[in-house]
């Protein structure tokens, strides 16, 4: 599996435990969403849950700190590298801290190496990058309350603490605020190294603090000699970034947009509640007029990890780029795109609700009267993609929002590209709503959007997958073996839109028919779902 579908597939899960979480509150849920995972990610999602879970709580003041966080991630990561026989922290951090106790801060090569063998930023690293960085690393001492890093200021270098604890603060206008709280072991400058700009927060000593500094000009050439380091920096600035409802971003300026909290995280992106603020200096590339009634979007922005996965940049810059100008009340409509922090952000409306995804798992189907007013939206986006010679492509309750007012709106255009487009040279999309022609690779028109609108409108109506399979070869078997004229043992929804959904899931292209401009009069709010 690759990084990207790895990514998406953690997203999928985290954005579902999240949304469950808010839905039924101290529900912990974590081994349910854990078993969605692959068996080969579980580990690892359980970990991001296991995090996700105790911010929640800290949020609802129930008794979980920032130290119980770190904690837990710190054990998940020692089992995780015991089992694999890899360097287990906890044996390597006692070797450190001894050589520490005898001689202060770190000087010998062997305790440095050590120390960032305990580190999980560096252990990753080959013996040649370790080594390196190991030799221009220098110790350095800071009493309690001193400043290793100033908010607004670029990072000298990057510092690794060895022994005691520290704080990462944000200035607010009620004053400071502790953002987290750690020790051995924490990397800081991280960001400021890896964007090229000023510091984001603060960084205090709370104990007497025993350091090793790494300058940023010895930076700067470790990582032209040896790049995987400059990747390692950016997993971590990833890593921290969404972590909690108030990070590193909080409060800051970007573009024209001010950052006010993170709302949600997912294996690629991270999404901020922001508000515009007028006459700034922005980076947008693409700015539309509007915004949401209260004056408040969504920011998401890329992870750090895949700054050097081009597949994964060009798919979130595709969003941008082709839906700047492309606005309709069932889309979820792209407000902005830019650059900053050495990653892309997009800006867009916010959306309050949930995606149908998790609607369909929480109440089951849909009563057809209330299905017939969700088509309706849902044909009127997918309408005007088309008639703005786009096609969604990865259309699927995951990917369409049900609002708090009734409206549903069609999200998620990582896929989307021009009617006119060559096709893809890998395939991409979920397989149980791709139209067979999509699945084999072959040339893709506005039907491949009907086709997916048509499984989508079944699962809706029924509460289970159109084409149900175990494998991929299945789903192609099943979708190609598809017969309209006898499609229904037993009718999804009344023969008229039973007959209407069957002429959309044929499986030849030039005889699938799916009238969406007659689907769009039927467009109302959802109620009593």
């Amino acid at each position: 599996m690759s990084e990207l579908s790895t990514a998406r597939e953690i997203d999928r899960i985290t954005r579902g435990f999240e949304q469950a979480w808010q839905i039924d509150r101290g529900a912990p849920l974590i081994d349910y969403w854990t078993s969605q995972a692959s068996p080969a990610l579980r580990s690892q999602v359980r970990s991001q849950l296991q995090e996700l879970d105790a911010q929640f709580r800290a949020q609802q003041a129930q008794d979980v700190s920032t130290f119980d966080i770190d904690a837990m991630l710190a054990a998940q990561w020692e089992a995780e590298q015991g089992e694999s026989g890899g360097v287990v922290a906890t044996g390597s951090q006692d070797v450190a801290d001894a050589a520490a106790s005898r001689g202060g801060a770190l000087t010998q090569p062997a305790d440095v190496r050590q120390r960032l063998l305990a580190c999980p930023t560096f252990n990753g690293l080959s013996a040649e990058a370790l080594a390196a960085l190991a030799a221009d690393l220098h110790p350095i001492e800071f009493a309690p309350q001193q400043t290793l890093i100033q908010s607004g200021q670029p990072a000298r270098g990057l510092i690794l603490i060895t022994q005691g604890q520290i704080e990462v603060l944000t200035h607010t206008s009620e004053g400071p605020k502790v953002l987290e709280r750690c020790g051995s072991g924490s990397v800081v400058g991280e960001m400021s190294l890896l964007s090229g700009g000023p510091c984001t927060a603060t960084v205090q000593a709370v104990t007497p603090i025993v350091a090793l500094h790494l300058s940023a000009g010895d930076y700067h050439q470790l990582c032209q000699s040896h790049p995987e380091l400059e990747i390692a920096i950016s997993q971590l600035v990833s890593d921290r970034l969404g972590g909690r409802k108030i990070d590193a971003l909080y409060g800051k300026q970007l573009g024209d947009y001010r950052v006010l909290e993170c709302i949600g995280r997912g294996g690629m992106g991270v999404v901020y509640r922001a508000q515009r603020t007028s006459g700034a200096e922005g980076h947008s590339e693409h700015g539309l007029a509007g915004e949401s009634p209260d004056g408040e979007l969504a920011v998401k922005m890329l992870r750090h990890r895949f700054l050097y996965d081009q597949d994964a940049v060009e798919h979130f810059q595709r969003e941008g780029d082709l839906l700047a100008g492309v606005r309709h009340p069932n889309l979820v409509n792209i407000e902005a795109s830019f650059l900053a922090f050495r990653t892309r952000f997009l800006v867009m409306e916010r959306c309050q609700g949930y995606d149908l995804s998790r609607q369909l798992a929480m109440r089951g189907p849909l009563p057809e009267a209330q299905a017939t007013a969700l088509f309706g939206q849902l044909a009127a986006g997918l309408l005007h993609l088309h008639e703005h010679q786009l096609l969604h492509l990865d259309l699927k309750p995951a990917n369409l929002m049900l609002c708090h007012d009734g409206t549903v709106k069609i999200a998620d255009f990582g896929l989307c590209r021009l009617l006119d487009d060559q096709p893809a040279s890998v395939i991409r999309g979920t397989p149980a709503y791709m139209a067979p022609e999509q699945l084999t690779g072959d040339a893709v028109d506005c039907t491949a959007d009907w086709y997916a609108c048509g499984c989508v409108m079944f699962e809706l109506l029924t509460g289970r997958r159109c084409f149900p399979a175990r494998d991929f070869m299945e789903v192609i078997l099943r979708k190609s073996a598809f017969d309209p004229q006898n499609a229904w043992t037993e009718r999804p929804a009344s023969a008229a839109l039973s007959d209407l959904l069957a002429q959309a899931l044929d499986p030849d292209p030039r005889k699938r028919t799916l009238n969406l401009q007659h689907l769009a009069t039927w467009a109302a709010p959802v109620e009593n779902w």
